[in-house]
């Protein structure tokens, strides 16, 4: 089966609601399992809230969006009866509404690892967002609102307004959502090395696909290491693995150019001042692990020997492919950070260049047309590669 006809297929039968689904044609299924987020204490309350956004969605604080809190994930698995030894869990890039792009990647990993691979949302993302947030009406008022107000907002879209209008509102949210999502992840992990979860033995390792914001989410749970529970973990980062100033999210599909600039800002040019302003992110950023990793990977030139050091300890766990024509987290710069000033840490970062038009938000286009069987062995290509690593 090929990758659009397997795209499509998977498309039709994925739903989060039931407890599972078997994909006979791949020799796998899906289980679906609830969670709760047990960390909403540090997300913004409803003074931070104010948006251009209407009141029933935006004014509603976030530590008040039961979406958020309780939510579905879904396990890709060979036999849903075994329990299993090591797991993968798959994490998405920014601004992200629908699993549908990541249920191929699933498949593959699955039947070629032979591992269950978890599809784990970030904070306020995939089915932990609103619905309204997905209301293509509601979005282009939005969008339109943002064109009046910011004057040359580039890359202004129905599809990015949500997100868009929430970073300009409180650029912390990115951290702070990035937070809980690391929490998430840690409580996610703990079920399952205790042996709570029903798919895992107990002392179960788990391993990341990573991609584009993901990754960067991974890096930090890599580096921190909390609890010691990914002391033998593997990382393969997909187009992602760049420091923060180096990655340029501006995109119809990511952020608009206002927002864009807003977050940078925010995160790189003033990040500082903004901790002496707020307590509480000075003591997250400063008194914790995960902290001063967030600090490191900010920017390039800061940090750097803190950072280095702790990659090359990691650098046998951690693979990376980066796409050559990427704009929004170019190679160069994942080459940079991941090798170090001197090229030096020995972290394996491959850049491949597919013989037709992609871009960071689509590296594998489902369309029918004469570019498909270079689709296919670009998808067979990359994901050989992180299987092997990850097998």
């Amino acid at each position: 089966m090929n990758y659009f006809s397997e795209y499509n297929q998977l498309r039709k039968k994925f739903n989060q609601q039931e407890d599972w689904i078997e994909l006979s044609e791949q020799g796998i299924g899906i289980r679906n399992f609830s969670f709760e987020s047990l960390h909403q204490y540090f997300l913004p309350g409803r003074k931070e809230s104010a948006s251009l956004l209407s009141d029933d969605i935006s004014l509603l604080p976030d530590s008040s969006i039961s979406e958020n809190r309780f939510f579905r994930y879904s396990v890709f698995v060979e036999n849903a009866q075994e329990k299993y030894k090591e797991a993968i869990i798959l994490l998405h890039g920014l601004n992200e509404r629908e699993w549908s792009k990541y249920l191929p990647w699933a498949s593959y990993l699955t039947r070629h690892t032979k591992k269950p691979v978890i599809l784990f949302p970030i904070s306020f993302h995939m089915n932990r967002s609103p619905v309204l947030w997905n209301n293509r009406y509601l979005m282009q008022q939005i969008s339109n609102a943002r064109k009046r107000l910011f004057r040359k907002n580039e890359e202004n879209s129905f599809m990015n307004a949500a997100l868009s209008d929430r970073i300009n509102s409180n650029p912390k949210r990115f951290f702070v959502s990035g937070l809980e999502s690391y929490y998430n992840i840690i409580d996610l992990s703990k079920t399952i090395i205790d042996g709570e979860h029903p798919l895992f033995e107990k002392n179960t390792r788990i391993n990341f696909f990573s991609y584009s914001i993901g990754a960067f989410l991974t890096e930090l749970i890599m580096m921190s290491n909390p609890r010691n529970y990914f002391k033998n973990s593997k990382a393969f980062l997909f187009c992602g693995g760049a420091t923060f100033d180096k990655m340029n999210g501006t995109s119809k599909f990511i952020l608009d150019k206002q927002a864009g600039k807003t977050l940078h800002r925010f995160f790189v040019r003033r990040f500082h001042r903004e901790l002496k302003k707020d307590q509480q992110l000075q003591a997250i950023v400063t008194k914790t692990k995960a902290g001063c990793f967030f600090q490191s990977m900010l920017r390039m030139r800061r940090m750097r020997n803190f950072r280095e050091e702790r990659l090359q300890e990691l650098s046998g766990q951690i693979k990376a492919v980066a796409l050559l024509k990427d704009r929004v987290i170019p190679s160069a710069a994942v080459l940079r950070t991941l090798k170090g000033k001197r090229n030096t840490i020995p972290i394996s970062v491959e850049v491949l260049d597919y013989p037709y038009k992609y871009t960071h938000e689509t590296p594998f286009p489902v369309r029918e047309n004469k570019t498909q069987e270079q689709v296919d062995k670009a998808f067979d290509d990359t994901f050989a590669i992180a299987a092997s690593f990850l097998a």
